[in-house]
């Protein structure tokens, strides 16, 4: 109990880790704000107001987010130590997209908190396009991830032919092919949460958008609660590894 409650304490402790229980809260209590035989209709509005607070609450943290990612940018550059021309272009728009979205995204705060007076129509155009920006970072960043598992995977296999005729030791083949899928299972968790997270922006859009629009609240709120949950897995493991080291 005292382990796990230690644990809890440590993916509290951070910022990321923090944003990936707040999300799990948010979109659990999203899917039971939706009426049914189970859930009355005023239980199902505390369970709205609740996930609405939780989703304001993370906005609002994102506030401080953009001067970390500005940073990342700067280091990372034009992407000179990518193995190719096109991963380096695919680090590069993916940042741009990145500091973008944070303008956006206070904008829309702003107006949410009636700070920035906007009329409807305005307030709307901001939503559609700082959806946009959140549908384009992702699936950026779902396209690097899916270029790095697909080398990965070509190296685990070419890792074992190496060990079929013979060119490595059977123990260091063993050592590096334990590694390997461990890696290969965190790296398909980090596709299917990324995945899951490209489906949930895409709906934000408006319809007539790929499906923007056309996924019911209760399966958002499923989708969302997935996605924070396999974060939350990545990130206890992590943080276990962090121990052990």
């Amino acid at each position: 109990m005292a382990a796990s409650a230690e644990l809890f304490c440590d993916l509290i402790a951070s910022h990321s880790g923090r944003d990936k229980v707040m999300k799990v809260l948010c979109y659990t209590a999203k899917v039971l704000s939706t009426p049914n035989s189970t859930i009355k209709i005023d239980n199902a509005k505390k369970f709205y107001i609740f996930s609405s607070r939780i989703s304001q609450a993370r906005a609002t943290l994102r506030l401080v987010d953009d001067l970390p990612t500005i940073l990342y940018a700067l280091e990372y550059g034009l992407g000179r130590h990518e193995k190719n021309r096109f991963d380096a272009l695919l680090g590069v728009l993916t940042n741009i997209v990145d500091i973008l979205f944070f303008p956006v995204d206070k904008i829309c705060w702003l107006s949410d908190h009636n700070i920035l007076q906007l009329d409807e129509t305005k307030k709307s155009k901001w939503d559609v396009i700082n959806s946009v920006f959140w549908s384009l970072s992702v699936f950026l960043n779902l396209s690097r991830v899916l270029r790095d598992y697909h080398e990965k995977h070509i190296a685990g296999a070419l890792l074992m032919k190496e060990r079929a005729v013979g060119n490595v030791t059977n123990d260091d083949a063993e050592m590096a092919r334990k590694r390997y899928e461990q890696q290969r299972i965190m790296e398909s968790i980090t596709v299917l949460r990324m995945s899951l997270d490209l489906v949930h922006a895409v709906s934000s859009l408006p319809k007539g958008y790929l499906w923007g629009g056309e996924i019911k609240s209760w399966k958002v709120g499923v989708i969302g609660s997935l996605s924070g949950l396999l974060g939350i897995y990545q990130y206890v493991v992590k943080i276990k590894k962090s121990k052990k080291h």
